[in-house]
């Protein structure tokens, strides 16, 4: 596990432009965040809060090996409405009599695209131009069907079909260098759940009680979770307790390991 969370905050830390806060904010639970390889044209037409400006044409141009990210924020009949992420700088470029936007690695200026709106034909996003992000911080429901616990309580380790609703949260890398395949590695650091449980407890004589129905909270999970064709799959382990006059329960905070399955109704 801590090598899991290790890897987390480092690929959390690290990206191509040094964007730290707006790398964060593209990949922090947003499904509608992507990234361009291709230039395209917007047209400017209000500000963050709505306030209506000039309209004005641009064109987002990624530098050659690079990509911009952006994030779709709504749509109006055919068209798509866009937000840009900052640190990307309008300029007007004369050999052209264009206004391109580009990334910046300086501080933004009172030239910050991100500060605007923009629209643009749906049927113009062409692939290029919507990419899914390679790493995206998300949150994932999934179901344990059994545990296994390998604690002795008198009969050996033992597996229980014990079902777990839970929801996790990780980091998810994406699989393939080819951009529109959408497999992935979810690196789960947390995840909690509630789920049914046969209570019992150790007695006095060291004997246990027999075993009633319960309900624990699994309160912590983690773990490693595959996406392939939109099936979410995973090993996972995780600690339960059981609350109130339950709370001396014979597993009370031990660990115990299951997979995890869910379904990805949505692609990116």
């Amino acid at each position: 596990m801590k090598q899991i969370l290790l890897t987390f905050f480092t690929v959390l830390t690290v990206n191509s432009y040094g964007q730290v806060l707006p790398y964060l904010r593209a990949i922090t639970f947003n499904s509608n965040v992507y990234r361009t390889i291709d230039e395209f044209k917007l047209t400017k037409f209000s500000e963050l809060n709505g306030k209506p400006v000039a309209t004005e044409e641009v064109i987002l141009k990624p530098k050659t090996g690079k990509s911009i990210r952006y994030k779709i924020v709504g749509i109006d009949g055919d068209y798509t409405i866009i937000k840009l992420l900052p640190r990307l700088q309008q300029s007007f470029e004369s050999s052209t009599k264009l206004n391109l936007i580009q990334v910046v690695d300086d501080a933004p200026s009172v030239d910050d695209a991100s500060k605007f709106l923009y629209f643009v034909k749906t049927k113009d996003i062409l692939p290029n131009r919507k990419i899914v992000l390679s790493e995206k911080i998300i949150g994932t429901p999934l179901i344990f069907p059994f545990k296994l616990r390998t604690q002795d309580r008198g009969d050996g380790a033992t597996i229980s079909t014990e079902f777990t609703v839970g929801y996790t949260f990780g980091l998810r890398l994406k699989l393939s260098k080819q951009p529109y395949k959408q497999n992935f590695l979810t690196l789960v650091p947390y995840g909690f759940g509630l789920g049914s449980s046969k209570y019992f407890y150790k007695k006095d004589d060291g004997s246990y009680s027999s075993k009633t129905d319960g309900v624990a909270v699994s309160y912590y999970t983690g773990g490693l979770m595959l996406t392939s064709n939109k099936i979410n799959f995973g090993l996972f382990a995780g600690k339960d307790a059981m609350i109130d006059k339950q709370n001396n329960w014979a597993y009370q905070g031990q660990w115990w390991f299951s997979f995890g399955l869910g379904f990805k109704f949505k692609a990116d």
